[in-house]
């Protein structure tokens, strides 16, 4: 009974190490980290196992003398400033924004993702026609059907590597659907 309750013991922890490893993966997938993990998982299905597995380790487990927690916080402060010296070293992501007005180019914003609103433009006022270049490489992880969209009481077009893969024919406002964009024949990689 008593190799059982420790095997159970191992089996939980092990499985909540797993589960928490999971987690952390899927939370990374988000805003503003955006990364791209080996895994595709979903955070919040995991929380429920994570729960019960604590609850089977906790119940499972037996005393254990305390160990000396100095050595883990040297181990954390060096993984904290390693981590800090690498997004230090990373620069800035995203893509750079022209913006430009009918008399010509008005200025630049820093790379940033592709997505702008009508507050990020203040600085650039004085023309109620605008045009909006974002130029540079954009990885596509996988070939298929992609989304883009503009909402706007204009008419507005989107280029992608010099062909028009959607256009709106007609002034559209917010509650227009999406322009719908495929980037046809386009593999995994990077576009321009």
């Amino acid at each position: 009974m008593l190799a059982l309750k420790r095997l159970l013991s191992v089996l939980s922890r092990f499985g909540l190490a797993v589960t928490v490893f999971s987690i952390v993966l899927a939370v990374a997938r988000w805003g503003p980290v955006y990364a791209e993990t080996p895994l595709h998982v979903r955070a919040l299905p995991l929380f429920g196992p994570a729960v019960l597995l604590a609850i089977v380790g906790v119940l499972t487990g037996r005393e254990r003398r305390p160990r000396p927690v100095r050595p883990l916080l040297a181990a954390a402060v060096v993984a904290l400033g390693m981590l800090a010296a690498l997004v230090s070293l990373r620069g800035s992501s995203g893509l750079p924004l022209e913006v430009s007005g009918p008399e010509g180019a008005l200025g630049r914003l820093p790379p940033a993702p592709i997505d702008v609103l009508g507050r990020d433009l203040r600085e650039f006022s004085g023309t109620q026609r605008w045009s909006l270049r974002w130029q540079g490489p954009l990885w596509i992880p996988e070939p298929g059907r992609y989304r883009l969209w503009v909402a706007s009481s204009t008419r507005e077009s989107i280029w992608a590597s010099g062909a028009v893969p959607c256009r709106s024919t007609s002034g559209s406002n917010i509650a227009d659907p999406p322009l719908d964009c495929a980037s046809a024949g386009r593999g995994q990689g990077a576009a321009r």
